[in-house]
């Protein structure tokens, strides 16, 4: 295990330091020092990756450098400038040089986020390399499951058997211990020796739909989906950079919602260019003189007007598929590869997750709380996971079925 990792990266300056029960962080910048630290009750255990592309300070430069060209020929056809001119001009390109050192910064980010709990921990993704800042990841979630394994994976018996049970669910729900730690844990709780007193109600065929994918491509946008035992494994690549993260089923929802753009932003860069192409035409009209400088002038607004009309005519229009509930949004293309694909690939997804609550939590646990089991049930219904008549059966088994001893299945809170 790796304790402590120490990244610098131009002005700014981590240093992260597992401690045992916490992770302590150090940063400096131009803000100042800055002191704090996570406790591993409130960390994740979910890496997010952000990488912005240079694609964008590409882009930003090819900018700049066609307004500092422009600037140079308007200013050769206008020779000799005035002061007052030349000050204006001075200006203008410092700002048009601020900007792409501005664009150059941001594009350079590159961060691994870990994610999952009510704080998350943001580390520089490639300082000193990739490799290190994996294995000291890895050694901030085994150091975390490990603390929350000891001070909550244990049996007390000046605890009641809410808070015991609700301790083991929590830490299953974190992925501190799996199923069978969970089980054997909890039969210790309660006294049992069955190893999985569960009772499955429903029927509920097995997950198939696992490792499908999709893949989405549009200009130099980029999506892949893959559906995956327990969620939605999502990498995005476009101009801003690249994304990946993973969404639980448990996060996801049923809704679909759709959005198409109008055509409005290409109709505004077209007027815009014609504008621009009319006033440079018009400048060149006026001059007393026009040689092979000022042709070339035109020939450049021309080229770069339909350029940006054209990139503008692309990007606007887009239609966009939206799985959407209370703790997440996921978009997609609704007509990439196809429409037909995009929506079918959605109806996957939501049936994936179906199958997943019911697998899960459709069923009958003789340790678990008859009020916990009814919320549940009802939960799954309003997420549209069971029907009515599902809803109204694991209802009646719930409260007909007795103990050996005759007493009525699951406890009740002493509260």
């Amino acid at each position: 295990m790796k304790p402590t990792l120490t990244q610098h990266k131009g002005w700014n300056e981590r240093r992260f330091e597992i401690a045992l029960t916490e992770i302590k962080i150090w940063s400096k910048d131009l803000n100042g020092m800055k002191e704090w630290s996570i406790q591993y009750e409130n960390l994740g255990n979910k890496p997010f990756t952000r990488r912005a592309s240079m694609r964008v300070f590409y882009g930003s430069l090819v900018f700049a450098v066609f307004w500092i060209s422009i600037s140079i020929l308007i200013a050769v056809i206008n020779w000799p400038l005035s002061a007052e001119k030349f000050g204006l001009s001075l200006l203008f390109l410092s700002g048009v040089l601020f900007f792409v050192l501005v664009i150059y910064i941001r594009s350079s980010e590159n961060n691994l986020y870990l994610t999952g709990g009510e704080l998350s921990l943001e580390i520089f993704r490639d300082k000193p390399t990739e490799a290190e800042v994996d294995n000291f990841v890895g050694s901030v979630i085994e150091a975390r499951n490990a603390y929350l394994k000891e001070h909550y994976a244990v049996i007390d018996a000046a605890l009641s058997l809410d808070a015991q049970l609700n301790s083991l669910l929590w830490l299953r729900g974190q992925e501190v211990i799996t199923e069978e730690e969970f089980y054997a844990l909890k039969n210790k709780v309660f006294g049992e020796s069955n190893t999985n007193p569960t009772k499955q109600v429903l029927e509920s065929q097995p997950l198939d739909f696992t490792h499908r994918k999709i893949t989405q491509k549009r200009l130099w946008d980029l999506k892949e989906f893959e559906i995956t035992n327990s969620g939605l494994k999502i990498k995005s690549v476009d101009s801003s950079g690249m994304q990946e993260r993973f969404v639980e089923f448990e996060s996801l929802g049923y809704k679909t919602e759709i959005k198409r753009e109008s055509k409005g932003g290409f109709h505004s860069a077209l007027l815009l260019s014609l504008s621009f192409f009319a006033f440079t035409l018009k400048s060149l009209l006026e001059a007393k003189h026009i040689g092979i400088l000022q042709v070339l002038l035109l020939v450049v607004v021309i080229l770069c007007c339909t350029a940006v009309s054209t990139v503008a005519f692309f990007v606007s229009g887009k239609r966009y598929l939206y799985l959407t509930s209370e703790r997440s949004k996921v978009e997609f293309y609704e007509d990439v590869p196809s429409l037909q694909e995009a929506h079918q690939f959605v109806k996957d997804v939501v049936t994936a997750r179906n199958l997943y609550f019911r697998k899960k939590y459709a069923t009958i646990d003789a340790d678990i709380p008859i009020e916990s089991q009814l919320n549940v049930f009802n939960w799954l219904h309003n997420e549209k996971v069971i029907s009515s008549e599902e809803l109204q059966n694991l209802r009646e088994v719930l409260l007909g079925l007795k103990k050996s001893d005759g007493s009525p299945m699951g406890f009740v809170s002493p509260n």
